[in-house]
């Protein structure tokens, strides 16, 4: 499921709201439900104009609402276009809202990670097996403190997990604008 979050005083959503008051532009959309289809195909189906087909596709294009990501080729070798439904939902609020559940997520998930690899890390076995060594050689090895050999990796995974996150942030903040 795909859903267009916008907030009210953001301009993408007043010519967002200003397409979608256009009924053409809504039976385009309408008829995109299912399938991706062409410009002729609408046209034909809708019984619109080709010229009204193409300037309400290209609007809603212009505003993310449709995509085209594949193409034909026509008898005489020029490139048909194909559209669909970018966003199935489109959420309008009057305050822009930070997407919390998002960010705790995303945080979350890379914490776990982090704590994952440090655990994994720390119960590394030792490379060399106790029964290829003499008495002399275990005494020794049992009386020296155990040193991690790996490098802790879990402070360059946090630091990436809150470099994410702080970017999150300030693209939230660009686009709210």
């Amino acid at each position: 499921m795909s859903v267009l979050r916008l907030s009210l005083s953001a301009s993408r959503a007043r010519k967002i709201t200003h397409i979608l008051s256009n009924e053409t532009a809504v039976r385009i959309m309408d008829a995109l439900d299912e399938e991706s289809k062409s410009e002729s195909v609408l046209s034909q189906e809708l019984d619109i104009p080709l010229s009204t087909v193409h300037y309400n596709v290209q609007q809603l294009v212009s505003v993310g609402l449709l995509l085209s990501d594949e193409f034909t080729y026509s008898s005489k070798g020029k490139e048909i276009r194909h559209y669909r439904i970018a966003s199935k939902y489109i959420v309008l609020s009057v305050k822009p809202s930070f997407p919390t559940a998002e960010v705790v997520s995303g945080s979350a998930l890379a914490l776990l990670l982090a704590f994952g690899i440090t655990f994994f890390s720390q119960t590394s076995t030792p490379s060399a097996s106790f029964d290829q060594l003499s008495s002399a050689e275990m005494v020794r090895v049992a009386s020296e403190p155990i040193v991690s050999s790996s490098p802790a990796v879990w402070p360059w995974i946090l630091v990436g997990a809150l470099s994410v996150l702080l970017s999150f942030v300030v693209v939230w903040f660009i686009l709210r604008k």
